[in-house]
């Protein structure tokens, strides 16, 4: 609002956000206990972050979850990692889910679980797919975590390009769909990191 955007192309986040609820209840039913903690971890600098959080919150109505969130304000990895580590010092025992909204939240909170031995005790539901969460997810460490579907945003962008052109307007806002990537599909993706890297070190 107040720029001279004509169009915004990204994933509907709140769709995600009732997903990560719905995998949330699925880790929860997972556990062996009654009443399930939640944590979850936002970036400052992420606005839409807000909408997953508020979807989250929808999906996670008359749970037997209760949910936290914190912000992690960060400059660099390392410098997050020292502030999840701050807020899971405060827990007694280690939240039974954590939820990150953001790629470096997702690292470095898989990092620290791996660290504090809490592998298998905290499930981990991530964003991004970076190589380390990846990795994360192969290993067991990490649930799940959403992507953009990248095809996807670069045919609506050729899409909405072609429509300003021809009809001198277009459509203000056009939702994405998101990919789960968890340890039933990883090793496709996982795959096509490697087969991306050689094709780069040929080049």
């Amino acid at each position: 609002p107040g720029t001279g955007r004509l169009s915004f192309i990204g994933m509907n986040n709140y769709s995600a956000g009732l997903e990560y609820g719905q995998l949330m209840l699925d880790a929860a039913s997972g556990k062996d206990k009654d009443d399930i903690t939640a944590l979850v971890l936002m970036s400052s600098s992420g606005s839409n972050e807000s909408v997953l959080f508020s979807a989250i919150q929808e999906k996670l109505k008359n749970s037997n979850i209760t949910i936290d969130s914190v912000v992690v304000e960060s400059d660099s990895a390392f410098s997050a990692e020292e502030k999840i580590i701050d807020i899971l010092d405060e827990y007694k025992t280690l939240p039974d889910i954590i939820v990150c909204l953001s790629d470096i939240n997702t690292r470095c909170a898989y990092q620290c679980i791996v660290d504090m031995n809490g592998v298998g005790v905290t499930t981990i539901i991530g964003y991004y797919d970076s190589d380390t969460v990846l990795e994360g997810i192969d290993r067991g460490a990490i649930e799940a975590t959403f992507s953009v579907d990248t095809k996807q945003v670069a045919q609506y962008c050729v899409n909405a390009l072609n429509e300003y052109f021809e009809y001198g307007n277009v459509s203000e806002y056009f939702g994405t769909d998101y990919v789960l990537i968890n340890k039933g599909n990883v090793s496709g993706y996982i795959a096509s990191e490697l087969d991306m890297e050689a094709v780069d070190e040929e080049n």
